[in-house]
């Protein structure tokens, strides 16, 4: 019992003169956890931007799927600056793409062994159901003036531009639903976020039911080269004030562009931004009236003039995923009164039925048969053909 008692006298001394470790108030472990997860994301950022770095070189090939994915966040100047060479020889084809300038637009004449020549302006669904034409009727030849996801602006401005230039006997007007949103923008660089394109095109508003054109400062890749670099040019005035899509955290380029992590949360606020801008325009119930007046009037006055020069307007009217029939339904009143050829895609391939699309949105090639021989079908009912030359 008294060894007992000593043992224990004893334990209880070197306890009390053991000293404890001073426990961490809240508010030091809340730094220390801050400092060592900065740490890591730091290193993670570092280590993304040497494991999957992207080129800086505007005609490399394309690189693999994530430097690509990394690269989505980058500032839109960022990246547009790494797609623009010291000249247009030297630049991304992207870079190229899209800019209104006739004297690049051809054939312009009905080649000799052709017997109709048709100008299309659109986008890349217009484009492939003009290849589809093709192949159903080899005797087509077409004068393409298309642009990546071209909204109404750029192909209404396109057909304008050509009048005169050239001798077709039908000229079709490509417009697509997606594309709508754009309808208050002035470049593709502000609404196409992920990979951006750069031509420009006027935006148009109504006044006293007449089409007025806000010009762009910017009408080339020489005159978009000169001002890249500048951010208090003009041109990037006029986007902040002019273009509903521009937002400066998007758009300007700073040291952010560096960091990975940054650029993964540029490109989540880029989508919501433009689904935002989408939204306003585009509800479940149909497309704002104030874009649709504009773009009735555009088609209207495509039509007028066309008749006027003698050629056969179609009016191609794309209904992609997301947008069900909304488009054709607010043209068919104006198309209805002024008996204007068109052919919609709803009633061929509905935007509902996802079997219709591949992955990038497109229709897949037996749809885009289809409307292609809907289309013959509507131009062979009232253009005659010219003999073909031997």
């Amino acid at each position: 019992m008294r060894l007992h008692s000593s043992s224990t006298l004893s334990s209880k001394a070197k306890s009390s003169t053991t000293p404890s470790k001073p426990s961490r108030s809240p508010l030091q472990t809340v730094i220390i956890t801050g400092l060592w997860t900065l740490c890591f994301l730091g290193l993670f950022d570092v280590a993304i931007n040497r494991i999957f770095p992207y080129p800086t070189d505007p005609l490399a090939p394309r690189p693999s799927q994530l430097k690509t994915y990394f690269e989505y966040g980058r500032s839109i100047e960022g990246k547009l600056a790494r797609m623009i060479g010291t000249d247009d020889r030297s630049s991304a084809v992207l870079a190229k793409a899209g800019w209104l300038d006739p004297q690049t637009w051809s054939p312009a004449t009905l080649p000799p062994n052709k017997n109709l020549l048709i100008a299309v302006y659109g986008m890349s669904f217009s484009e492939q159901i003009a290849e589809a034409m093709e192949k159903l009727d080899p005797r087509l030849a077409f004068r393409r003036i298309n642009a990546p996801s071209a909204p109404p602006n750029h192909s209404y401005t396109a057909y304008k531009l050509d009048r005169g230039r050239h001798s077709a006997d039908v000229v079709m007007l490509g417009i697509l639903a997606s594309s709508i949103k754009a309808m208050p923008t002035l470049s593709a660089a502000t609404w196409q976020f992920e990979v951006p394109s750069m031509y420009t095109y006027p935006r148009y508003e109504l006044e006293n039911g007449t089409l007025q054109a806000i010009e762009p400062k910017v009408h080339s890749l020489a005159e978009f080269r000169n001002v890249l670099h500048d951010p208090q040019s003009e041109f990037v005035k006029q986007l902040e004030s002019r273009d509903r899509a521009y937002s400066s955290f998007l758009f300007q380029r700073n040291w952010l562009d560096q960091s990975a992590i940054v650029r993964l949360v540029r490109r989540a606020w880029a989508q919501r931004h433009i689904d935002n801008l989408d939204n306003s325009l585009h509800t479940a119930e149909g497309f704002a009236d104030t874009e649709m007046s504009i773009l009735q009037a555009m088609v209207s006055d495509f039509a007028a003039t066309a008749r006027q020069d003698g050629k056969f307007p179609i009016v191609l009217v794309f209904n992609d995923k997301g947008y069900e029939d909304h488009l054709i339904q607010a043209l068919l009143p104006r198309l209805g009164t002024e008996a204007i050829p068109y052919v919609s895609t709803h009633a061929i391939a509905p935007a509902s039925n996802l079997s219709n699309f591949v992955g990038d949105g497109h229709f897949i090639p037996p749809v885009n048969d289809r409307i292609a021989k809907a289309v013959l079908t509507v131009i062979n009912q009232s253009v005659p053909r010219k003999k073909i030359s031997k």
